[in-house]
């Protein structure tokens, strides 16, 4: 909470030396960014696995820490979940770890993760899509997504990684509870 009323200040801050400087269009500008801005990370907040929020917040200020910028699709709020909380927050806060790794050392060009969640009628898919990674990262990540891919696996569960010349995609399978299922997430 702290960090987003910082940022609300820097925000307030910014805007007014624009208005000082009479840049008016620019001032449209900036709180249009922002207010794109904040609906994304709204989004984050309306997840009803709050353990998952968290990792994507604290994922986002540490990003924000090493001038990475994260962008978010989410098109679900997990409210059918069928892993513990717990468990699915390790394995995101993982995964965005393994993804920012890549993008956090100098001379990078494209500092940007692209993160979505959607949903079908059996499963979430939780995708982060990094630029480029370098294969000594590449074979890095594999063998650590391995291990925390274990921890979905008693879930019906899965985590891979997809490298192409254009980038780098983690991907996270994880099931749905089904009507006639009883909700295990704890």
């Amino acid at each position: 909470m702290s960090v987003q009323r910082h940022d609300f200040l820097n925000h307030l801050q910014v805007i007014s030396g624009l208005i000082q400087l009479n840049k008016v269009d620019r001032v449209r500008e900036y709180i249009n960014q922002v207010s794109l801005e904040v609906e994304r990370l709204s989004k984050v907040g309306h997840l009803l696995v709050p353990e998952v929020s968290a990792s994507l917040l604290v994922g986002h200020f540490i990003a924000g820490k090493h001038q990475v910028e994260v962008i978010y699709e989410i098109d679900t709020n997990l409210d059918a979940c069928a892993v513990p909380g717990k468990i699915l927050a390790e394995v995101v806060e993982e995964v965005f770890a393994q993804s920012l790794e890549c993008l956090v050392p100098p001379g990078v060009p494209d500092r940007t993760l692209k993160i979505s969640l959607a949903e079908n009628e059996k499963k979430y898919v939780f995708r982060i899509f990094s630029p480029d990674p370098s294969h000594r990262e590449v074979d890095g990540a594999q063998s650590r997504l391995a291990l925390i891919g274990n921890k979905l696996i008693p879930y019906g569960g899965k985590v891979g990684m997809v490298v192409t010349g254009g980038g780098g995609e983690i991907f996270v399978v994880f099931p749905r509870n089904l009507p006639d299922q009883h909700n295990i997430r704890a």
